[in-house]
């Protein structure tokens, strides 16, 4: 049963459980709408990076789980080519979430991710 309520100020949603499914689902980009390695990443926040891998390297298996067969090639020009990703303590990040990028706000490492958990613009 879905609704409206006011919460301390704030406007909540009641969702059914079905619902609930399908927007973690679709935030995930685990609903078939990834279309490419860079928005993937910026959509997803980051991928984690791990030398052992039993199947594929976990950021190898994170991709295909949302693009499907992509070229592995790609992850490796959108790091070490394009720069548009960078590998930082273990996680590969959209290069606008580096602490060098952060925005003219004059803190080094300052935080350049929404409340939502995604890159600002």
């Amino acid at each position: 049963m879905a609704g409206v309520g006011v919460a301390g100020g704030a406007v909540t949603r009641i969702v059914s459980a079905e619902e609930a499914r399908r927007i973690a689902v679709r935030a995930q980009a685990l609903d078939g709408s990834a279309t490419g390695i860079l928005g993937t990443v910026r959509r997803i926040g980051y991928l984690q990076v791990d030398p052992i891998s039993t199947v594929a390297p976990p950021q190898q298996l994170v991709l295909w789980s949302r693009l499907g067969p992509y070229d592995l090639g790609e992850l490796d020009r959108l790091l070490w080519e394009e720069r548009k990703l960078f590998e930082w303590g273990a996680f590969v990040w959209p290069i606008e979430d580096s602490p060098s990028s952060a925005r003219g706000c004059g803190v080094a490492g300052a935080n350049t991710r929404g409340s939502d958990g995604r890159a600002s613009s």
